[in-house]
């Protein structure tokens, strides 16, 4: 008998030992599918204030959320449906705020709901209460992270001396930043109008570099001696301005199939001038990279047509 007794008892501990675990893993599961808040603050943005609930939101939707205020009262109360505040400790937190703040003080609740259809549900409970008369409203939609109510009624005056610093600041802002553009728009034109002159401003000299895309060997030699000797007084004569031959090399690249003359910027009337002495057709189009390639004024490219 005394034997059937302990091993009766030893049934009863094991399955007490094993409903405390399941009862645990089933109250870690539950805490995990929990809307966790634990922060609130009071904002202010373009002249509308709001309480912000920040945390982990996983479920919360429109209907989880409750509002109750009585008419004419600076109470209010928010409820949380399946949320809890600050899941380590289970205690009533109190918040105080400044004498300027719109909300004088805040009860946090964490308890269960024992409404039909909701039994053992944690519900969330804020009691707020105002240093004036506000209307609470649920702000949509809501994050992840945050929970928003926004707080209707009269603005405090410390909000509204930091929404009328915010404006002159944001004023001063933009007053700086139309200078800064005027400034930079006086400073473009003077360069435009100078590069304009620059590019209108008669050159004394013409710097040219002529170049061997065409295939065959020694006609880039060909048409310096042609240009440089042969033809110089007379393009210098009817140009008004000196010439020098500074580069005769074959081309880098062989996709000059067709002879092309590129000419900088001020240089279009030499560069046509030149491609009515060299034999067959050319393309006169402006020098790209201009900043990039200095020291010359024209580069001539006898491509595979030059003969």
């Amino acid at each position: 008998m005394k034997k059937c007794r302990a091993f009766r008892s030893l049934l009863l501990a094991a399955f007490f030992v094993n409903f405390c675990l399941v009862s645990t893993l089933f109250s870690q599961v539950a805490l995990l599918e929990q809307n966790l808040l634990n922060d609130v603050s009071i904002t202010s943005e373009d002249g509308k204030l709001s309480l912000v609930f920040k945390g982990t939101i996983k479920t919360l939707g429109r209907a989880d959320v409750a509002i109750s205020r009585t008419e004419g009262s600076n109470q209010f109360t928010i409820s949380f449906l399946n949320s809890l505040w600050d899941v380590k400790d289970m205690k009533t937190v109190s918040r105080r705020f400044k004498e300027t703040d719109p909300v004088k003080s805040m009860v946090i609740n964490n308890s269960i709901s024992k409404d039909i259809g909701r039994e053992g549900m944690f519900v969330l409970t804020v009691d707020v209460e105002g240093n004036e008369n506000l209307t609470p409203e649920l702000a949509l939609p809501i994050s992840s992270s945050e929970v928003r109510i926004l707080l209707k009624g009269r603005v405090t005056k410390a909000m509204t001396a930091q929404t009328l610093a915010r404006e002159r600041e944001e004023a001063a802002r933009l007053r700086a930043e139309i200078q800064k553009q005027k400034r930079l728009a006086q400073a473009t034109a003077k360069e435009s109008v100078e590069a304009i002159l620059q590019r209108y401003r008669k050159p004394s000299i013409m710097q040219i570099s002529i170049f061997n895309a065409s295939g065959y060997s020694k006609r880039a030699y060909g048409l310096s001696v042609y240009l440089g000797k042969l033809k110089k007084e007379h393009i210098e004569e009817s140009l008004g301005m000196k010439m020098e031959i500074v580069n005769i090399s074959n081309a880098r690249d062989k996709k000059h199939q067709i002879s092309t003359i590129y000419f900088r910027n001020n240089y279009l009337k030499p560069a046509l001038f030149l491609a009515k002495l060299i034999k067959g057709d050319q393309r006169v189009v402006p020098l790209p990279d201009q900043q990039e390639r200095q020291g010359v004024d024209i580069e001539i490219y006898l491509g595979k047509d030059y003969k």
